[in-house]
């Protein structure tokens, strides 16, 4: 959930600034440096963010379900992150928020 709250606050500087309103893309987030490629976040699961005008969505989901996690979770311009176990599909907005 770390990295999911990180492109959260991303997004919402992005879109003050640089964005002029929008939200970007993970290219644009790191070429404008409001969020700074970690890699090692990345091990276990794989994200996925899509951003249209004032809309994001970024799910992470278990790269090897089962091993490198069970649950899947979703989060959008809202900042709730969702959660849910669906054996390696991703989550969606229907998913329960996870308790901070």
């Amino acid at each position: 959930t770390y990295l999911l709250r990180r492109v959260v606050a991303a997004q919402e500087e992005f879109k003050r600034g640089k964005g002029k309103g929008r939200y970007g893309s993970i290219e644009e987030l790191h070429e404008t440096k409001v969020l700074e490629e970690e890699p090692e976040l990345h091990e276990g699961y794989a994200y996925e963010l899509r951003a249209s005008g004032d809309k994001f969505t970024v799910t992470a989901t278990p790269k090897n379900y089962g091993k490198t996690g069970r649950r899947s979770f979703y989060t959008d311009e809202t900042g709730v992150i969702r959660a849910a176990n669906h054996k390696g599909e991703p989550a969606t907005a229907a998913d329960p928020p996870v308790d901070r």
